[in-house]
């Protein structure tokens, strides 16, 4: 997350070299760097954008929307990160109130998973 958060790669690799506390660390991010850039070619123009805290704030966004959702509708829902865990007979319900929230701030039609 480094990458999209930080403003500049030295950033990057010194908030990765701090919270590991160790100086061969920045060898490790280069390479890292670049397997995830050829991988992900279309990811490398946000890596240093800053653009990761933006993504994590519209997140949290669309998943307290999903929650006042769930409240107003008397679902118990218990959010772990972007997930929401729901009375399985609550299943399909909350997926189709997840995927029109996420349409709503996005404009885009997403994909829930779940596990039963």
């Amino acid at each position: 997350m480094s990458a999209t958060n930080a403003s500049a790669n030295k950033r990057a690799q010194s908030r990765v070299q701090l919270a590991n506390g160790f100086a061969d660390v920045l060898e490790s991010v280069d390479e890292v760097m670049k397997a995830i850039e050829a991988t992900h070619p279309a990811l490398k123009e946000y890596f240093f954008t800053g653009i990761g805290h933006h993504a994590q704030f519209r997140e949290s966004e669309i998943l307290v929307d999903v929650l006042l959702e769930l409240k107003k509708r008397d679902i118990i829902g218990l959010p772990i990160h972007d997930a929401v865990v729901v009375a399985a007979s609550k299943r399909g319900e909350v997926r189709d109130i997840m995927l029109s929230v996420f349409h709503h701030h996005t404009g885009i039609h997403g994909v829930v998973g779940g596990e039963s």
